[in-house]
């Protein structure tokens, strides 16, 4: 799931940016601030740097910390991995909506 992400995280800008900012153009509209930092250059890395810290920490103490401690990191990892992805798909269903209100 993790790698999802971060994968999507870094990918999807490159590809998706550019249609997302024509199509606001031509209809005379501003992206959203949300959708324009996930679509920025710094969206993939502040949104993912948390959940691999936490990962990399885990993994790193895996011999010296007690199986509970490196879980707690995992687990925190993955909410903060879910929740990092809400935000993202947020950001970039935002245009839509919003292209669907000028519309009416």
């Amino acid at each position: 799931m993790t790698a999802l992400t971060i994968v999507m995280l870094l990918v999807l800008p490159r590809v998706a940016a550019p249609h997302f900012e024509q199509m606001f153009r031509e209809l005379g509209g501003e992206m959203p601030a949300l959708t324009r930092f996930v679509l920025s250059f710094w969206g993939a890395p502040v949104l993912s740097i948390i959940p691999l810290g936490c990962m990399s920490t885990a993994l790193f103490f895996r011999r010296s910390a007690p199986i509970g401690e490196r879980r707690i990191l995992l687990v925190v990892a993955f909410g903060l991995t879910v929740v990092g992805s809400a935000i993202y798909l947020l950001g970039l269903y935002l245009p839509i909506f919003t292209i669907a209100d000028q519309i009416q």
